[in-house]
This record gives structure tokens, sequence and C-alpha cells, in this order.
């Protein structure tokens, strides 16, 4: 019997034994298998970090225009201020209604030609509501000829001290820019000049720089 209770043991020790192998042998793949999960996990992230990287690039590489890689950066580029120069032009008082002396400004490298200089005078008459029609300006020799538009200002719908206000402000506003040009001769749509108040000859000039008018 004695024998019998020493057997017994000796099982219960070697199935002990078996169990606790197969355990430790058990949990050792469990732990084989988490390590090659967690390597392709850090795999694929690094794969997406590459692949958003490429797709920015290839975003950026598709924005020829330096202003709008910055849109897409959502970064702000600094704009430098604009160069401005002055011009003298001449408009008028809203309340006397006489000529006066203004300054137009202009960026820096704007070319200055008669044409701008009188839609910059057209444009002072406009502030104070006075729409002056300009049918055509041309230059010949030393002459600029201006041409008005018959259904607008100065031929219509002004006063004589007005009309000659606007007169006199787009003709010294030539004169006094561009010295080559010393003669400023009015026309209306390409025919003399005549409205209610004046009526010169086709080629009668209006004022002349190099004498008084």
């Amino acid at each position: 019997m004695k024998k019998n209770s020493i057997m017994k043991v000796g099982m219960i020790l070697s199935i002990s034994c078996m169990l606790f192998i197969t355990g430790c042998t058990s949990n050792t793949n469990k732990s084989n298998e988490g390590t090659p999960n967690t390597q392709i996990d850090t795999t694929e992230e690094k794969k997406t970090g590459e692949d958003t990287a490429n797709t920015e690039n290839k975003i950026l590489s598709d924005v020829p225009d330096k202003d709008k890689k910055a849109e897409v950066l959502g970064e702000k580029e600094i704009v430098a201020p604009v160069a401005n120069k002055e011009i003298p032009i001449y408009t008028f008082n809203d309340i006397s209604l006489e000529i006066e002396p203004a300054i137009a400004l202009v960026p820096e490298e704007t070319e200055l030609t008669p044409e701008l200089v009188v839609d910059m005078v057209v444009d002072s008459f406009a502030d104070r509501s006075v729409t002056v029609g300009i049918h055509e300006i041309a230059i010949e020799k030393d002459t600029v000829i201006v041409s008005f538009l018959s259904d607008q200002a100065p031929l219509v719908n002004v006063g004589s001290s007005l009309e000659t206000t606007i007169l006199d402000a787009i003709a010294q506003s030539i004169i006094e820019n561009f010295p080559q040009y010393p003669k400023v001769i009015y026309r209306v749509e390409g025919k003399n000049y005549e409205s209610g108040h004046y009526r010169f000859e086709i080629n009668e000039v209006y004022l002349d720089g190099n004498t008084s008018k």
C-alpha cells in the first residue's frame, strides 16, 4: 500500500510538470505572436506617414504660383507697400465751382500719358457728382486734342461757370504735366466744339501754355 502511494505521488508530480511546461510553451508562443504584429503596425504607421508627406509634396508641386503655395501651407506672404508718385491736377471747389489744384496718386512705375491725366481729372469731377464724358484723346505734334461726348458735361447739364471750370481744369492739368504738349484743343465727337456757352473752330487752341489764354 505504501508503494501505491508513492506511485500516485510520482504520477501527480509528472502531470504537474507537464502542465507547467505546456503553460510556459503556450505563453512563449503568445509572446512571439504579438511581436510581429507590433512590427507590422509600426511599419504601417511609417508607410502612412510617408504617403501623407508624398501627397502634400505632390499638391505643392502641382501649384505653380508661389503665393498659391503659401495658401496651401496656410502661410501669409508679407506684401511690400506699393510706392506711389504724386501727379498735380486741377479739379473744382464744391461751393464756389472755381478751379483748384489737387494731387492724384499713381503707382511709381505707371507711365504718365495725357489720357491718364485727363482720366484723373474726370474722376475728381465724378467724386463731386459731375460726370464728364470723354469721346477720345489724340496727340498731334505739340497739341493734345480732347474730344467730348455730346450728351454729357461739359456740353449739357452744367452752367457756364462749371463748363469753364471743366475746360480749364483739363487744359491746365495737361499743360502742367506735359511741357512738350503746350497746346490744348477741344472738340465734340471729332467736330468743332459748340455748346450753349462756347463755340470753337475745329483747330482753335483753347489754351496755349506758351502764351496766356
